[in-house]
């Protein structure tokens, strides 16, 4: 009797499903070592489970510590968070300005064609302060060399007005009001009313090319070099200013300004000379002033020089006689080369 149900407790325990046998075989030790194993892990995995349950118990001395660690997360976030709305900002900002920096880089596109083709089409002799240094053989000095990058600059820009106040400085004179009118006008046309408006008479130079000196007979142009030619040119050109200077200081009744030994003379050029035919409105200086330059004199060389600035087109003779300047006299006129 009592066998019996052990003998079906043991069936139980030996039989049934396999997941649900706990004692498998002991015929079979394989089986039994892979049922231990699963064993093993279910409680190893069960323990892990309860490890990390155990972590998230907090407990009240703790609290204050995970919430700075919190605030501190979420002020992190929140720092991103505008950094990231101000990249957008200046994303924005950027995408907007794109249409006016391509506007910005054709316009100085542009602006560097504009000097490309000023610079491909530069005279051989630009404007300078120092004259006769060719001739001389002088260096300037740095600072001279920036005052004659400035003069010339300025010059660029008062010959676009050169013929205003040659057109002033060489008309006859008239009397009573109408001269006052007129003086009015020509010191208006000449830069202003005002006692400094004559200094801004500049003459205009139209320097030679090489190639229009290489184009002369080799007995004219002897030894003559480019650079003397046109040194020769830039002094024609302040003599022509100075004359032009007088003849507006004489006509605006201010001859005192003008220096008292060239007073007298400086007036009979005005009467005797600024009116004839060839000379009116035009920039012009006499043969005297010769004898007081530095890269144009009146001996061989200056004489060879004016032959070719005639030549060249650049000044043309006037020959008058004016009892008061001493009789016949050569006038020497500023011309513009024939292009």
């Amino acid at each position: 009797m009592d066998r019996e149900p052990l003998r079906d407790t043991d069936a139980y325990l030996r039989g049934g499903s396999a997941s649900m046998a706990l004692f498998p075989d002991e015929n079979n030790p394989r089986g039994a070592a892979s049922s231990f194993q699963e064993l093993s892990q279910a409680f190893s995995q069960r323990i892990t489970e309860l490890q990390q349950l155990m972590c998230l118990r907090i407990e009240d001395h703790a609290k204050q510590f995970f919430l700075a660690d919190l605030q501190g997360l979420e002020a992190s976030v929140r720092a991103l968070e505008r950094t990231f709305k101000d990249i957008r900002e200046h994303l924005a900002r950027e995408n907007a300005a794109v249409p006016k920096a391509r506007a910005l880089l054709q316009a100085a596109r542009q602006q560097q064609a504009n000097l490309l083709q000023i610079a491909a089409n530069l005279p051989a002799h630009l404007p300078s302060n120092q004259q006769g240094a060719a001739l001389t053989g002088a260096k300037p000095a740095p600072g001279d060399a920036a005052a004659a990058a400035a003069a010339a600059a300025a010059g660029a820009a008062q010959r676009r007005t050169a013929a205003a106040p040659a057109a002033a400085a060489a008309a006859p004179a008239a009397g009573g009001d109408d001269a006052v009118g007129a003086a009015a006008r020509r010191r208006d046309a000449l830069g202003g009313a005002g006692s400094g408006s004559f200094s801004s008479i500049v003459a205009p130079r139209w320097y030679v090319t090489q190639a229009e000196l290489s184009s002369l007979a080799t007995y004219m142009r002897g030894r003559l070099t480019l650079e003397r030619v046109n040194s020769a040119l830039d002094e024609t050109a302040l003599h022509a200013e100075q004359i032009a200077r007088w003849m507006a200081l004489v006509r605006s009744h201010e001859a005192k300004r003008v220096p008292v030994d060239e007073r007298r003379r400086a007036t009979e050029m005005f009467h005797g000379l600024a009116g004839r035919e060839g000379i009116r409105g035009n920039y012009w200086f006499t043969e005297t002033e010769l004898r007081n330059g530095v890269a144009l004199r009146p001996d061989k060389t200056g004489k060879g020089l004016l032959m070719v600035l005639r030549h060249l087109g650049r000044i043309s003779e006037v020959r008058a006689n004016v009892e008061g300047l001493g009789g016949s006299l050569v006038v020497y006129v500023l011309a513009r080369p024939n292009e």
